[in-house]
């Protein structure tokens, strides 16, 4: 992001002036912890921040933007050069991608992390003012910036007159002043601090001798850190005080955080030694050996921190680098990495967890570090994360009550937490905000990563590792962050800001049913698989039981004939309505309780077998030929006419009111009960079913009570009346809506049915929601512009998307990814039949999408695989899976 998008960021995060109340900035995309990633042009940062503002920026914070938008637009010049030189280094080296170079450096690990630490050109991400450089100018940036192209000069000042305080080793003793010759304790400076701070502001302490200017230096590179230089002949690390306001403050040193540096490395080195926790105990800690300072002066001041741990084979990444852009292949060097370990999810995963463990588990002794980008490194053995890596504990908080052992701190140092919860907050914004979303981030954008299902994932290991107060804290629905461009609004002020917690979103699977997801990803690859959950058809049964104040409820088992539906229908519903002599097995079979028999077209076997059913049964009868093939079977059970009448209903598939095959004409209705008596059949109501899919509760219940009302006068002085089926017709429309049930239950309020039985025979609303079907892409491609997904299965699988006209919605589970992920594409779902219907959704947008993942249609379980075509060119079935 360019700076003005920065600012825009920040406002929106920070709700600054409200602007999160605003329509969000064109083109921007939000993540975790508000954090708002915005592709916007390279606009004035100040008349941004004015807008956003509606006043003018204060003069102090005008030179700030200004100094940080000039030294970004320099450093990316210089940046610039240094990609170019990666990028032919890589291809001298044959290697793909920047990871793959680094891996090859492990013999010089200590220049391939110094070369790493310049990638981070952009600075803090999360900061407008990261290249905010106020007191050198282009020059001095070009000199001492992060990526000065020839080494600092680290000056020595010698403290002949013993002046200075002192906290852990000499820094005679420390690696990058090795084989220096020097007789007097010395404090190593900064070139530009001598220079422009320490000479005029301390020249009586040269002038009489006291202190002296060295010839010897000590050559160094500038870190992400700036002020902390990496040596260049030998390993090892120096923290100088810089008087430059660098992000938000003059980067001086106090003499506290001089003191405290040693002593800190050596408490956390003896809680590493005694820690029981294998995990904990494979963090490394960057020690600071040395510290020195003048008193009262936060000027002369210098800390000194050892080499990086070795170990065969690894190289030290800084985790500024993971977020930067490789110049080898354009994406982030994390994504290289995870890319290259084959399965981006497991990588990251196992990236987090390696800091994660140790940090949560110091926290919890009291000790808080800062544990953001700047300050971590992990050691990378190719492609593998192996240990996480700590340097810097200026910005740490303890809280002295809670550690185990004795410390003691100087008065008023920033250092000491007042509270356990100053140490879970710096916990929560540098490793949760900071560290881990910003590799989120660019982990979503380059490879697709699902964020939600990473931080639900990182969730329940947080409570895991954490203790109940703890996990309070660090799964709250909002966390704090600082408001880091509010602050700078009110210089000296410390002020948060709250932010959505992703970590406190239900930890939901990404398919948001935990037995569907354990089912999606056990199915073998590559997958096509029916998957249903007797659980939810039930569950459904029970609120619409509910809603229909005890009337009688029909399962329609045409909607969806599995053996698992069947047998919860036949257990919970009152009985089961059957199409077919197939169907009426089956139910049998099942244990259904009562039967209903319907069909348009019934024959002589299906007249007998009514006729030799043992259970309840109703026929549905459809024609006078109907009700004489029932009287020539002998069949002696109870009978309702069907009748097409009344007007037609809203829906997907009307049966009455217009020309249908199903039925007899209204008038024809005296007839056909005159027919039936005659031929002494038990006539005793109508079935009157009108419509599929309805979503209007409300003409819904009209068509019940005009159902009532008219089979009353039709069977007036000539039956009793004592059955009115209404039929089914209770839409679950495939996209996810429902008739209200709400309303519904409130249409039917105060039904008079007259004595006789009230039967409904839903299928699809009872169905729908209890089914899956799953595919897997095995192919995605572009035709005339058009992106293709391309599954195992298909419309002979799952029929209904094509026979209907409509896309039906799918969501992506992640597959291992090992081929290219195509990114925020609108994708056409297509199957493996050679025919261009094959067509499941003609166009869904998707945030990413790859070979091997695994599309699942919900509310797919009616009319999908028992109205399919299998055989069509003999490909396999699908799987038939049983879940809850």
């Amino acid at each position: 992001m360019n700076l003005a998008s920065q600012i825009k960021a920040a406002a929106w995060r920070e709700n600054l002036g409200g602007y999160r109340d605003r329509p969000k900035p064109d083109g921007a995309r939000e993540g975790a912890f508000d954090q708002l990633d915005v592709d916007g042009p390279d606009e004035d940062p100040v008349k941004t921040l004015e807008e956003i503002l509606g006043s003018a920026v204060p003069e102090h914070l005008a030179a700030e933007l200004h100094a940080a938008h000039d030294g970004l637009a320099d450093a990316r010049t210089r940046a610039a050069r240094r990609n170019r030189h990666f990028a032919a280094l890589a291809a001298r080296a044959g290697a793909g991608t920047l990871a793959e170079l680094i891996a090859a450096c492990s013999h010089d690990a200590h220049t391939a992390t110094r070369l790493l630490e310049t990638l981070a050109t952009e600075g803090h991400q999360l900061h407008p003012c990261a290249r905010t450089r106020l007191g050198w100018d282009r020059h001095d940036r070009e000199r001492y910036d992060l990526e000065a192209t020839r080494p600092v000069r680290v000056r020595l000042i010698a403290d002949r007159a013993g002046i200075l305080e002192r906290s852990g080793d000499d820094f005679r003793d420390h690696p990058m002043l090795h084989g220096l010759d020097l007789p007097d304790p010395v404090l190593p400076v900064h070139p530009w601090q001598l220079e422009h701070r320490i000479l005029p502001g301390y020249r009586e302490l040269f002038d009489s001798g006291k202190l002296r200017v060295m010839d010897e230096t000590v050559p160094a590179w500038p870190t992400a850190a700036i002020r902390t230089l990496a040596g260049h002949d030998h390993p090892g690390f120096l923290k100088l005080a810089l008087g430059i306001h660098i992000t938000s403050t003059r980067r001086d040193i106090s003499p506290a955080t001089a003191l405290l540096g040693p002593r800190l490395s050596g408490l956390l080195g003896f809680l590493h030694r005694v820690d029981e926790d294998e995990q904990a105990s494979r963090h490394r800690i960057i020690h600071d050996t040395a510290g020195a300072w003048l008193p009262g002066s936060r000027e002369l001041t210098a800390l000194g921190r050892m080499p990086l741990p070795a170990s065969t084979g690894t190289v030290c990444v800084p985790a500024t680098a993971l977020t930067a852009t490789s110049p080898v292949t354009g994406m982030s060097l994390a994504a290289e990495y995870a890319q290259w370990s084959g399965d981006p999810e497991a990588w990251i995963r196992r990236y987090a967890l390696l800091f994660a463990r140790p940090v949560l588990h110091l926290a919890a002794k009291g000790i808080g570090l800062e544990a953001h980008l700047q300050n971590s490194l992990v050691a990378m053995r190719g492609p593998d994360p192996v240990y996480p890596i700590t340097r810097d504990f200026g910005g740490a908080r303890i809280h002295l009550p809670t550690l185990p052992w004795r410390l003691e701190l100087p008065e008023g140092s920033p250092v000491n937490a007042h509270g356990i919860d100053q140490v879970r907050s710096k916990v929560a914004y540098t490793l949760f905000q900071n560290h881990f979303a910003a590799l989120v981030a660019v982990l979503e954008r380059d490879l697709g990563l699902d964020g939600a299902a990473f931080w639900a994932d990182l969730a329940d290991h947080v409570a895991a590792l954490t203790s109940p107060a703890d996990r309070d804290y660090y799964l709250a629905p909002r966390q704090p962050t600082k408001a880091l461009l509010t602050m700078r609004l009110h210089p000296g002020e410390e002020i948060e800001t709250l932010v959505d917690n992703p970590l406190a979103k239900p930890r939901k699977p990404i398919l948001d049913h935990p037995a569907l997801d354990e089912a999606v990803k056990a199915l073998p690859s590559p997958s096509s698989a029916w998957i249903y959950d007797p659980a939810a058809f039930t569950a459904r049964l029970a609120g619409l039981r509910e809603a229909l104040a005890g009337h009688t409820v029909l399962y329609a088992m045409k909607a969806c004939a599995n053996p698992a539906i069947l047998a919860a229908a036949a257990q919970h519903a009152d009985g089961i309505e059957c199409a077919s002599l197939g169907e009426l097995t089956a139910a049998r079979a099942a244990g259904a309780a009562r039967l209903a028999f319907s069909g348009p077209a019934k024959s002589t076997a299906d007249f007998a077998a009514a006729a030799a059913i043992d259970l309840p049964l109703t026929v549905h009868a459809e024609s006078a030929r109907e009700l004489r093939g029932l009287a020539d079977a002998g069949y002696a059970g109870p009978v309702a006419l069907r009748v097409n009448r009344g007007r037609a209903l809203p829906g997907t598939h009307q049966m009455t009111g217009a020309p249908t095959p199903f039925g007899i004409d209204e008038d024809q209705v005296f007839p056909a009960v005159n027919l039936a008596q005659r031929l002494g059949l038990q006539v005793t109501g109508f079935h009157l079913h009108a419509v599929s899919n309805c979503l209007d509760a409300a003409a819904y219940a009209a068509h019940v009570r005009e159902s009532i009302a008219w089979a009353h006068t039709a069977a007036r002085s000539r039956f009793d009346l004592r059955y009115v089926n209404v039929g089914g017709g209770l839409g679950a429309d495939p996209r996810g809506d429902a008739i209200d049930l709400r309303a519904l239950a409130e249409g039917l309020r105060g039904i008079d049915t007259g004595g006789a039985e009230l039967v409904f025979e839903p299928g699809r609303y009872l169905a729908a929601p209890a089914g899956w079907y799953v595919a897997e892409v095995v192919d995605v491609k572009t035709v005339r512009g058009q992106v293709f997904a391309l599954v195992r299965g298909g419309t002979h699988h799952f029929r209904l998307p094509a026979a209907w006209g409509y896309s039906h919605p799918f969501t992506v589970a992640p597959g291992p990814r090992r081929e290219k992920v195509w990114a925020d594409v609108d994708v056409r779902v297509c199957g493996e039949l050679c025919t261009p219907r094959d067509v499941l959704n003609g166009g869904q947008r998707v945030a990413a999408l790859a070979v091997g993942d695994r599309l699942v249609f919900a509310n797919a379980g009616a009319y999908g695989w028992e109205i399919s075509h299998d055989r069509f060119l003999g490909h396999a079935g699908p799987e038939q899976v049983v879940i809850g």
